[in-house]
C-alpha cells in the first residue's frame, strides 16, 4: 500500500537536495533528524502489511545493535545501514526493533555519543579540545555536538 506521507517525503528530499549546501551545521543536524523521522513514518506505513518480526527476534536485533553501537560509536560513518549490514538484517527490521523500544537508531547513536562526550569532557583537563573530544566520539564537528547538547537541554 502507498503511504499518504510519501508525497511529503519526496517534496522534502527535493527541497533538501536544493538547499542543503546553504544550511549551517546545526541546521543540517535539525533537518537530518526531521528527515529521519519522516522517512521512518513512511517506512512504517509502507511496511505495515509485512508480517512483524517476532518479539524475540526484535529484541535480539535491538540488543545486538546496541552492543555494536557502543563498540563503534566513535566511527563517524556509523549508520543504520551499516549496523543492519553488520547484523545481517534489513534496515526495516532494525528500525522495527528500535521502534519497539520507543527510540530510533539515529537517536540511540546520538545518545551514546553524547553520553561518552559528556563523560570525557567531565574528566578532561580544562584546556582539553572540545572539538577533539567531539571527533573522538563520532560527531562530525563541534556544531553537531553542540546541537546534540542543546536538544537534550530543551
Amino acid at each position: 500500500s502507498h503511504s499518504k506521507l510519501a508525497p511529503f517525503l519526496r517534496s522534502h528530499y527535493t527541497v533538501l537536495a536544493r538547499e542543503f549546501g546553504s544550511l549551517s551545521m546545526s541546521e543540517r543536524a535539525a533537518v537530518f533528524d526531521a528527515t529521519v523521522d519522516l522517512t521512518l513514518s513512511v517506512l512504517r506505513e509502507a511496511l505495515a502489511a509485512d508480517p512483524p518480526t517476532s518479539p524475540s527476534d526484535s529484541q535480539a536485533y535491538f540488543l545486538a545493535a546496541k552492543r555494536l553501537i557502543h563498540e563503534r560509536f566513535a566511527d563517524p560513518n556509523l549508520t543504520p545501514e551499516n549496523i543492519a549490514r553488520a547484523l545481517h538484517c534489513s534496515r526495516a527490521t532494525l528500525y522495527r526493533a528500535f521502534n519497539a523500544y520507543g527510540v530510533t537508531v539515529a537517536q540511540y547513536i546520538r545518545e551514546v555519543r553524547l553520553q561518552e562526550a559528556m563523560r570525557r569532557i567531565a574528566v578532561s583537563p580544562p584546556n582539553a579540545s572540545i572539538a577533539g573530544i567531539a571527533a573522538e566520539c563520532g560527531f562530525h564537528g563541534l556544531l553537531i555536538l553542540g546541537g546534540s547538547f542543546a536538544s537534550v537541554l530543551v
